[in-house]
């Protein structure tokens, strides 16, 4: 339970469902989809599959031990970083997942996937000012250069992003998660 009452219980419901249950506003696939677009974006490095797998087996502490040792040989892997800001909010460690996350946003803030995964750190930390600047700057990156946001895993978060901030679903739909699709079929 963070300090201003919001209770951000991380639940593995199966070994592919990542839900997060927050009563400030409930957003279920939230994690499960930052989990497929671990899966997509960085099928290359065998090591992060393993920690993955781990992490989806529900051995959060070996995941969080492979995630710690792949964030200090790769600092530039957003996807190390990802992985283990989720591994430890599934394990309660809300502050520790909140300096993880704020050390990789200082590597690169321009990552529309790190700034979408602090929106959550922020919120299990009863940080919701943060949590809602968050998502605004995600939607202010876009709207300020649109063009540098065309891989498939940025498509989907901005997408999350502006049916966050109040966007016709149907049009996010069209414009941004079929453009996606496109790009990459099997996400």
């Amino acid at each position: 339970m963070a300090a201003d009452g919001i209770d951000c219980a991380i639940h593995l419901t199966s070994a592919v469902t990542f839900e997060r249950r927050c009563r400030v506003r409930s957003l279920p696939l939230e994690g499960f989809c930052l989990i497929v677009l671990l899966g997509f974006f960085s099928a290359a490095a065998a090591d992060l599959k393993e920690a993955q797998q781990e992490f989806l087996s529900g051995d959060y502490l070996k995941c969080i031990a492979l995630t710690e040792q792949g964030v200090s040989d790769r600092q530039d892997r957003d996807d190390w970083q990802l992985l283990r800001s989720q591994a430890l909010l599934a394990t309660g460690q809300y502050p520790e997942a909140l300096a993880a996350i704020t050390n990789a946003l200082a590597q690169d803030p321009r990552d529309v996937r790190l700034r979408w995964q602090s929106r959550l750190v922020f919120l299990c930390n009863g940080m919701t000012n943060e949590a809602a600047r968050a998502a605004d700057d995600i939607v202010q990156m876009v709207t300020n250069d649109p063009r540098q946001f065309r891989d498939a895993p940025s498509l989907v978060v901005v997408g999350q992003a502006l049916l966050l901030a109040g966007v016709d679903p149907k049009r996010v739909l069209d414009s941004l998660y079929d453009a996606a699709r496109r790009t990459d079929p099997k996400l």
